[in-house]
């Protein structure tokens, strides 16, 4: 493709998303988040074109992190400049993003995203009208790889719309991503013909986060297996979002029908006879409705949901955002762990961890107290037969600096500490998280989110097909 095809089609693909959509139809302002980098900037461009045409005022949002120092300082002087240039406002909101990301237990990529999200409600609180953010095709390649690495669920893998509705700082407001047809490479040829500046973020060449490990290490070496693999990933998640539709309907039927008590509890004798996929769509909707959000909803939630329809009475288990599912007669109930108790909660775990292996005498850790109020918890794993583990050495203790887990089968260490920030666990109970570990390498996790125990086994040592070794974790509380 030659340059100046590339420079067409990026005003071309944009223009065609902007009108298939309506995204800028009566919308008045738009609110744009502004990086300074390609993407931000060629999208302040297009939609400073397009203020005749429909009528818009353009308003630009820079968020300073606060985490590159005097590089960040740049790119805000930057951004001032570009908007001084296009004769539109320009709002800073400067953020320490570290100090946010340790108070509320996050990773410094959902620290900064939450944080832009409020700058951008506040703007929106003062010019009402949409959000535009500059994301791109590569970006949609990248997060579909990272939503299916990451266990998300079918929806997950159709990425991002053009069109969303989002909520942040109280209030509710409509997101456009004018340029999610578009590649990095047209973006970027589109500024070298037009002469226009724009900065790089450092952080975009460092492997720290987990969304350029894909863009600098995944993608590559899928597009050495196969030519054109982002567009062949870009395409399957719009098939994704074609199916996901498809079943949204198919099963929107059944959940209004089975759902009870204000939407609170589900109907099992309506779904216990219906297609396995149709069961996952009801209870996967059911959980996101009563939890408030989808972000964090996987496959391996909804499939323990499922196994709530056929459950005795009484089973239930603990999902993000609080939420849990307890089986009632021949309902599925959702309730909210209360928010109060949070704090009591680790502090008081009784845990045991057996061993089992056939024609062996379990190998018990841990305290098993009767004292204990009442079980929380209690899964069982299964172990490969490759896991030798000198049982002298295994320990259950509190997290220490140096621990660390096996994340994949082929191996992959995450510290410990690491991993309960990127899990957004209770930061309160970091230095009471308790592992199962044999010298700093850890076989088993127990912390707490959002008031329940949360539990991470070493991945390199679990095998589901060998029933013949079993490790059990059981809390009460």
């Amino acid at each position: 493709m030659s340059a100046d095809n590339q420079g067409a089609d990026y005003m071309d693909k944009a223009l065609k998303l902007i009108e298939q959509y309506d995204m800028l139809a009566n919308c008045g302002n738009v609110v744009v988040g502004l990086s300074g980098g390609a993407d931000s900037v060629s999208l302040l461009r297009l939609i400073c074109s397009l203020k005749e045409k429909y009528n818009i005022n353009p308003v630009a949002v820079h968020v300073n992190h606060g985490i590159r120092g005097a590089e960040a300082d740049r790119d805000e002087a930057f951004a001032k400049e570009l908007c001084k240039a296009q004769g539109i406002t320009c709002f800073v909101s400067r953020a320490d993003v570290p100090a946010y990301a340790l108070k509320n237990g996050l990773s410094e990529e959902e620290a900064g995203r939450r944080l832009r999200y409020e700058a951008f409600a506040a703007a929106l609180e003062k010019f009402p009208g949409v959000l535009a953010l500059a994301h791109n095709s590569d970006d949609q390649a990248e997060t579909i790889i990272f939503n299916l690495i990451r266990g998300s669920y079918f929806s997950g893998l159709a990425g991002m719309k053009p069109v969303t509705q989002h909520n942040a700082g109280g209030i509710t407001f409509k997101v456009i991503r004018p340029l999610l047809t578009t590649s990095r490479r047209e973006i970027e040829e589109y500024l070298r013909k037009s002469g226009q500046q724009y900065v790089n973020d450092g952080t975009n060449f460092e492997d720290i986060y987990s969304r350029n490990i894909i863009r600098h290490k995944l993608l590559p070496v899928m597009e050495e297996i196969s030519q054109g693999a982002r567009e062949h990933i870009i395409r399957l998640g719009s098939e994704c979002e074609e199916i996901s539709e498809f079943t949204r309907r198919a099963a929107g039927k059944l959940y209004k029908k089975a759902l009870a008590d204000n939407g609170t509890s589900l109907n099992t004798d309506l779904l216990r006879d219906e297609e396995e996929f149709i069961k996952r769509q009801v209870i996967y909707r059911f959980i996101t409705e009563n939890s408030g959000s989808a972000r964090d909803i996987t496959k391996i939630h909804v499939t323990d949901a499922v196994k709530l329809i056929s459950a005795e009475g009484g089973k239930y288990i603990m999902l993000p955002y609080g939420l849990i599912l307890r089986k009632v007669y021949n309902y599925i109930r959702a309730e909210k762990s209360d928010a109060q108790k949070k704090p009591e909660l680790q502090p008081f775990f009784d845990i045991g961890i057996i061993i089992r292996q056939t024609g062996s005498e379990p190998v018990c850790f841990g305290a098993q107290d009767d004292r204990c109020h009442s079980l929380v918890y209690d899964k069982i794993f299964y172990l490969s037969e490759d896991f030798k583990a000198d049982y002298d050495k295994l320990k259950v203790r509190y997290v220490e600096e140096d621990d660390y887990i096996i994340l994949f089968k082929e191996g992959g260490r995450k510290k410990i500490k690491k991993l309960l920030k990127d899990a957004r666990t209770e930061p309160l109970y970091f230095d009471k998280t308790l592992v199962l570990a044999e010298g700093n390498r850890c076989i088993a996790v127990i912390a707490v989110k959002d008031g329940a125990p949360y539990v991470r086994i070493d991945e390199s040592v679990k095998d589901i097909n060998n029933k013949n070794k079993e490790l059990e974790i059981i809390i009460r509380a």
